[in-house]
């Protein structure tokens, strides 16, 4: 079944985004000491807050209800609410829905018809629990540490550090966590509108925000599926 797509009128007032497990350590010594080390096995968390009794708006009431009452069954591409990438970094602007089709709905990942800021693929083979690899990437874009991606299976990542850079459209990176599935040579690449596939941390996650109208920020807890 595919990844199910966040309604786009249920707007995110706010996002917290965390890679849990990022870290090992063999526990302090007979001194005190205790080595730690950067693990790639972190696995993405997200805590999002809906703007859904804003003004009363129906449909988001019901886009919310149907969203949480799937439960942990369901698997959601949720958006990572940020414009952080390449071609914001660098000043560009687009229009975030784009434009629709002719009955004015969206494509499935709830955005429109646009021209991504930052065209990005990968320049090579990536191999399943890969940390290094190397991008191709508009002319004039640069990346950094921080800035996320997602490859087109929904699987979210975060630029760890920059490797390498050959003054053109090339760059090595580091990311965390490691790869979910190994990628072809090419798999574009989206720094736009990153999409994370992730389940309902639980079956009751928002249920009692959404229980009563006085409470107009109902906040779900979503964690990374595999």
């Amino acid at each position: 079944m595919a990844d199910l797509i966040i309604p786009p009128v249920l707007e995110a007032r706010s996002v917290a985004w965390m890679l849990r497990n990022t870290s090992r350590g063999g526990g302090a010594s007979t001194t005190g000491q205790e080595q730690v080390v950067a693990s790639p096995t972190g696995r993405w968390t997200a805590s999002v807050t809906f703007n859904v009794f804003s003004g009363g708006e129906d449909a988001a009431v019901l886009a919310y209800r149907s969203l949480i009452r799937r439960g942990r069954s369901a698997v959601f591409a949720v958006p990572q609410y940020d414009d952080r990438g390449p071609g914001s970094y660098a000043g560009l602007s687009l229009p975030r829905q784009g434009v629709p089709h002719s009955d004015d709905s969206p494509f499935a990942d709830g955005f429109g018809y646009s021209q991504r800021l930052a065209s990005a693929s990968f320049a090579g083979p990536v191999a399943l629990n890969a940390t290094q690899m190397q991008i191709v990437i508009g002319t004039g874009l640069i990346l950094t540490e921080g800035m996320r991606f997602s490859t087109p299976d929904h699987r979210l990542y975060e630029i760890d550090e920059v490797l390498g850079w050959d003054g053109g459209n090339h760059w090595a990176v580091s990311i965390a966590p490691w790869t979910r599935a190994a990628y072809a040579t090419g798999t574009e690449l989206n720094f736009d509108t990153p999409l994370c596939r992730m389940r309902l941390a639980t079956d009751d996650t928002g249920m009692l925000s959404v229980s009563t109208r006085s409470l107009s920020n109902p906040t779900i807890e979503f964690v990374e599926a595999f």
